[in-house]
């Protein structure tokens, strides 16, 4: 163990023994303006950098354990303006953030917001580089800012000193939720840094030079990173991962995903899928209301669900309507009738459409049946998929 790595881990160990006991391992957050740092990422603990800037910002801070950390549901992390993993003295191991590995699709779906990953150490630098101070400033300022929407929560996320010695290609599983992330070393401590996006706010009142020759100002450079994220600094001249609008040629070590006017970059399409509908067969047909239950599956970014209800057959002299609403979208009550004169009996087309943050859509259509009579062999339910 490098002294570096002695001296990271005697203070995490510090952070640890000084936090209060918990009264209860699952929690939400107090309030709606609590950030939530993973205790173990940071030094200090209440008065690391990043609890002081949080503070400083107007918020609440929440020191996690491991443990607590673990208990939590992803309902508990939406509850927070925003998660912070920190960068511990320049630690040289995933350890600090190995309970936050362990569960990436409990808290990931919680991050609704802003989101900024930064692939080196600003705390460690920030004892003799004063401008090292404002990229956590910076950062977490723009993580806790979702302009027009209120109630997100955004993530902050550094990778410290990770991925030192760990070569080239490394699978960033901490991330994984949010995509396919694939990291280098920096193996030369390259220190020549080029901010691409300056006007971005994750980058407020930042330059070049206030990056660069930090004596190893970067630890972490993405060599595969999802579109849904956008390079803000690169390691400038090093390797040609990404080339600026301005011609700056490089590899990113520090990328943002934002929320624009309530809009969140999105990843994937969303998905809709209709698993059963109870009942697919309506009978006798004695002109009341059956209550319906669809189960369905979706998955995407902020994905809202709507349904539809259609009739194959032209409805004549009913003095109620043919559907009701039930108590959500899932539920809802179907009219037992057909006409006579229609031997194929009456078929219901329930269509469930789902809209994600970005406007992409995806739909799945199911059947509920009225036979004309007993003699009529139930119809089969069927269900269809359509994504745009």
């Amino acid at each position: 163990m490098t002294i570096r790595n002695l001296f990271s881990y005697v203070a995490a160990v510090g952070a640890a023994l000084t936090l209060p006991a918990a009264t209860a391992l699952a929690q939400s957050a107090a309030n709606d303006h609590t950030v939530l740092i993973l205790a173990t990422t940071v030094d200090g603990g209440a008065t690391s950098k990043y609890a002081q800037v949080a503070n400083s910002l107007g918020y609440d801070v929440e020191l996690a354990t491991e443990a607590q950390w673990s208990a939590k549901t992803t309902t508990d992390f939406a509850s927070y303006r925003a998660i912070v993993f920190g960068d511990p003295t320049c630690t040289e191991s995933l350890r600090p953030v190995q309970a936050a590995e362990a569960n990436t699709s409990v808290w990931g779906p919680a991050i609704d917001g802003n989101v900024l990953i930064i692939g080196t150490d600003p705390v460690l630098h920030a004892q003799y580089i004063p401008s090292a101070t404002e990229v956590v400033e910076s950062g977490l300022a723009y993580v806790l800012s979702t302009p027009k929407v209120e109630g997100k929560t955004g993530a902050y996320i550094s990778l410290s000193c990770y991925f030192n010695e760990s070569g080239d290609d490394n699978t960033v599983e901490l991330l994984k939720y949010f995509g396919s992330f694939i990291v280098d070393e920096n193996t030369t401590c390259h220190d020549d840094v080029h901010i691409v996006e300056p006007a971005h706010p994750a980058m407020s009142g930042l330059t070049d030079a206030e990056l660069s020759n930090w004596d190893c100002s970067i630890h972490a450079l993405f060599t595969e990173w999802p579109s849904t994220f956008l390079p803000l600094v690169i390691a400038d001249g090093l390797g040609t991962e990404y080339t600026a609008a301005d011609g700056h040629t490089g590899t990113p070590y520090i990328l943002a995903r934002s929320i624009e006017g309530g809009v969140a970059d999105c990843g994937e399409l969303p998905t809709v899928t209709v698993n059963s509908i109870t009942p697919s067969t309506i009978w006798p047909p004695n002109k009341k209301m059956v209550d319906v239950y669809a189960d369905v599956t979706v998955t995407g970014t902020m994905v809202d669900v709507t349904r539809t209800i259609t009739v194959n057959e032209v409805v004549k002299d009913n003095k109620s309507p043919v559907y009701e609403d039930g108590t959500d979208v899932y539920h809802f009550k179907l009219l037992a009738d057909r006409n006579g004169s229609n031997k194929d009996g009456r078929t219901y087309t329930i269509t469930f459409t789902g809209t994600d943050a970005c406007g992409e859509t995806a739909t799945a259509t199911t059947t509920v049946y009225v036979p004309h009579d007993q003699g009529k062999s139930d119809k089969t339910t069927t269900t269809k998929k359509n994504v745009k």
